[in-house]
C-alpha cells in the first residue's frame, strides 16, 4: 500500500523532487480507508522550510508503518488555508462531512480558529496539533498538542537574551501578526530591559531577539555589528537563513518548541533521522521530529487500538484516552486539556554552525 496525499500546487512545485518518493496513489480497487487532514497555511514566508518538514515526516512515518504490512494506516490529504479563515472553515466543513476523515493535524505556524475547531468538535473529529498557537475554544474538542505553546518560546527567548547581557535587549519583529505577538510577549518577559527596534535601527545593539522569518533575519544579521548576539525564533530556524547569512550566521541562537535530532545518538532519534532522509533525500527540518511523533501515534492506533476497521468514533475515543506518546526527543505527556507538560512543554535552543543547527550546549 502507498499513503496518498493531496498536495497543494505551491508545495508540489517546490518539493516535486523530494516528495516523489513519498507520494503515489492507492492500489487499484482498494477499499476506501481512514484519512487524516493536514491543515496548513502555505502563505507564510518560506513555507517549504517551515511547514513542509512536519508534513514530510508525518507522511514518511505512516508510509513506514504501511510498508511493514499494517492495514488501515490513514491516508494524508493536505488543505492549504492560505491564511484565509474562510478557507480554513471550508476545509473543516469538508472534513466534517466525510466520515472517512478520522483526525486533523494542525500544521506548524497555523493557529486554528475557534470556528474551525467548533465544526470539527461537533463532528467528533480529534485534533493533533503541531502549532504553538492558542488552543481553540470549542466544546468537547479532543485535542493533543505535540509542541510547547507560544509562551514557552517567549520565555526561552527572554532567558537566552538575559544570559547574553546584563543590559538592554533589542527586540525586533517583521510586522507579521505572529511575530508581533511574540515580540510583545518577549518584551513583557524582559520588562524594562526590552528595547523595541526596527531592522534598520539596530546598529548599536549588542543583543537582538528576532521574532520574524528567515529573510529578515538575514538582513538583520548583516546590519548588526559582528560581535553582536542574534537570537531568532522558530520562524527563522531554517536552512534558508543558514545558507543566505553564511558566514555571519555562525553562532546565531534559535529558540524553537521543537526537537533538534540530527546529531542525536539514541536509537529512536536515529531511526527518525534515517527514515526521514531515506524518504525525502534531505535532512529533517523544523518540526519534522514532531510530525514523526504524530505518525507514531497514528501508526500505533492503526496497528493496535482501532485496527483496520477503525472509524472516526474509534479514533476519537482512542485519542481522547492518550496521556503520553514516545517522542523523538523523549516521552510526550499531556495534561487533561491535551497540552504537553514537562520537557515537551518547553522550548529548546539551537546554535548555527555552518549549514546546520546543533543543540546548544
Amino acid at each position: 500500500m502507498r499513503i496518498r496525499s493531496r498536495r497543494s500546487l505551491a508545495l508540489l512545485v517546490a518539493l516535486a523532487v523530494v516528495v516523489s518518493a513519498c507520494g503515489g496513489g492507492g492500489e487499484p480497487g482498494a477499499a476506501p480507508g481512514p484519512k487524516v487532514a493536514f491543515l496548513q497555511d502555505l502563505s507564510i514566508e518560506d513555507s517549504v522550510g517551515t511547514v513542509s518538514p512536519s508534513f514530510l515526516a508525518l507522511e514518511a512515518g505512516l508510509q513506514e508503518t504501511a510498508d511493514r504490512g499494517v492495514d488501515g494506516v490513514p491516508e494524508l490529504e493536505q488543505f492549504d488555508t492560505g491564511g484565509d479563515p474562510s478557507a480554513a472553515l471550508d476545509a473543516a466543513r469538508t472534513v466534517a462531512a466525510d466520515d472517512a476523515y478520522v483526525a486533523v493535524v494542525a500544521a506548524p505556524f497555523w493557529t486554528m480558529p475557534d470556528e474551525v475547531a467548533t465544526v470539527l468538535a461537533a463532528a467528533g473529529v480529534p485534533v493533533l496539533s503541531l502549532s504553538d498557537g492558542a488552543r481553540p475554544q470549542a466544546a468537547d474538542l479532543v485535542w493533543r498538542r505535540f509542541v510547547a505553546p507560544a509562551p514557552a518560546q517567549a520565555d526561552a527567548l527572554a532567558a537566552d537574551a538575559e544570559a547574553a547581557t546584563a543590559g538592554s535587549v533589542c527586540v525586533v519583529s517583521d510586522g507579521s501578526a505572529r511575530a508581533d505577538a511574540l515580540e510583545a510577549t518577549v518584551g513583557r518577559r524582559l520588562g524594562a530591559r526590552a528595547d523595541p527596534r526596527t531592522v534598520d535601527a539596530v546598529g548599536d545593539c549588542s543583543v537582538v531577539v528576532w521574532t520574524g522569518g528567515p529573510s529578515g533575519a538575514v538582513t538583520l544579521r548583516a546590519a548588526l555589528p559582528a560581535d553582536a548576539d542574534l537570537i531568532v525564533s522558530d520562524a527563522a530556524k531554517t536552512a534558508a537563513y543558514l545558507d543566505a547569512a553564511l558566514p555571519g550566521s555562525d553562532g546565531t541562537l534559535a529558540v524553537c518548541p521543537c526537537v533538534e535530532a540530527t546529531t542525536a545518538t539514541d536509537l529512536r532519534a536515529r531511526r527518525f533521522v534515517n527514515g526521514y532522509q531515506a524518504a525525502t533525500g534531505i535532512a529533517p527540518g523544523v518540526f519534522a521530529a514532531e510530525g514523526w511523533d504524530v505518525a507514531t501515534l497514528l501508526s500505533e492506533l492503526a496497528a493496535h487500538d482501532v485496527g483496520a476497521s477503525g472509524d472516526r468514533a474509534a479514533y476519537r475515543a482512542a485519542i481522547a484516552g492518550v496521556t503520553a506518546v514516545p517522542g523523538v526527543g523523549g516521552g510526550i505527556f499531556f495534561d487533561v486539556q491535551g497540552e504537553p507538560i514537562g520537557a515537551a512543554g518547553t522550548a529548546r535552543t539551537s546554535v548555527a554552525s555552518g549549514r546546520r543547527w546543533l543543540p546548544s550546549p
